[in-house]
């Protein structure tokens, strides 16, 4: 099914690149997707001095339930 093609795609795009350049990758997906959200929810919200501090906070609570998440699941 589509999920497969997916899957391939996605084991054949982490076999390409290093594993570093994947999470950097990620990152700035998430930060810039945590922006966004921000700036949805609290318009202007990106003038304030502490917006920054925000996305930082937001961001590493995400990664955070994300290892909790993964922790101790074995990836196949």
């Amino acid at each position: 099914g589509l999920g497969d093609v997916y899957k391939r795609q996605e084991e054949y795009i982490e076999s390409l690149s290093s594993n570093e350049l994947k999470i950097k990758a990620d990152e700035q997906r998430l930060e810039a997707m945590v922006r966004q959200q921000l700036k949805e929810e609290f318009p202007n919200i990106e003038k304030s001095s502490s917006y920054d501090l925000l996305v930082d906070a937001v961001i590493h609570n995400y990664k955070s339930k994300q290892l909790q998440a993964t922790d101790g699941a074995e990836i196949d």
